[in-house]
Formats: structure tokens, C-alpha cells, sequence
């Protein structure tokens, strides 16, 4: 599945923010700010962000006028991205895929994880197709980097 928008980069995002890309690293390590997308997942790995978060970004956090000194970054609740979601929400996040689909996939992930020993050695073809989650009581916790890895084609 394709992104909705044009990717852009972290030297992009500074100047469109105003914010530094050593201040964007740290709301990444931190978990808020601007959703981003690791292309690989080394510590080196490149980061990209989509249009349209960075402009929902701009829209809640509009630039200061006045710059303000040593200013304490805390992660404001609407901000902070989950790391899980149902799967419910998964289906909200990425549209025309229902709730009983990706369960199927985090099932068929759950199946094929015990058949292979572990997540890592799943073959590549079935890799594609499959959601390695949690199930946590009757529902799935699934990972935000999973989704993202299948229906967005991000290496992982």
C-alpha cells in the first residue's frame, strides 16, 4: 500500500518546523511529536516523514513568535503515539482493511512464529502477509511498526 503523501526528510521537516533536527531526534527518542518512518532499523537507519503529519503537527503546534530559552519539551497527551493498537484501530489507521483481516493476519503470524521458532525466521514470501502481534485477552495488541511494516511496505 501506498503513503497518502509525499515523504519528506528530517532537513525538510527542520525548515518546515523551525525545529532543529537534533530537537527532532530527541521527540523520537522520546515517543511524541511528528509520527515518523524508519527505513531500516539500524541506529543509522533514515527517518522520513509524511506531509500530512508534519501540517497536523504545524496546525497543533503553531510556531512562537518570541523564541524562548531553554524551553522544557513535555509531551502533550494527544501527542503521544502508541506503540500498540487494536485491531479496530488498526483498520481506522489504514483504511479499506478490515478488523476481522488483520486479526486473520496476526493470527496467521502467531501460527507461523511457532512453526518457524521465532518471528525472524519466518520465510520472506509469507513475511508480507503476516502481523506479528500479541494477543492480550480476547483482542490483539498490534504493533504500530507491524502495520506499518506490511501495509506500508516499511523494511523492519
Amino acid at each position: 500500500m501506498e503513503t497518502e503523501g509525499p515523504l519528506l526528510s528530517e532537513k525538510e521537516v527542520a525548515g518546515l518546523t523551525g525545529l532543529s533536527i537534533s530537537k527532532l531526534w530527541y521527540m523520537r527518542k522520546l515517543g511524541i511529536g511528528i509520527p515518523f518512518l524508519k527505513i531500516s532499523p539500524e541506529r543509522t537507519g533514515r527517518v522520513l516523514y509524511r506531509r500530512e503529519d508534519v501540517d497536523a503537527y504545524l496546525v497543533a503546534n503553531p510556531k512562537p513568535t518570541v523564541k524562548k530559552s531553554k524551553q522544557k519539551l513535555v509531551p502533550p497527551a494527544q501527542m503521544i503515539q502508541p506503540l500498540t493498537m487494536t485491531c479496530e484501530e488498526a483498520s481506522r489507521r489504514h483504511q479499506g482493511i478490515t478488523p476481522v483481516r488483520i486479526a486473520h493476519m496476526c493470527l496467521l503470524g502467531r501460527t507461523l512464529s511457532k512453526r518457524y521458532g521465532g518471528g525472524s525466521k519466518i520465510p520472506a514470501k509469507d513475511l508480507a502477509r503476516v502481523i506479528r502481534a500479541v494477543k492480550v485477552g480476547k483482542a490483539w495488541a498490534v504493533p504500530v511498526s507491524e502495520l506499518d511494516r506490511v501495509f506500508l511496505g516499511k523494511q523492519g
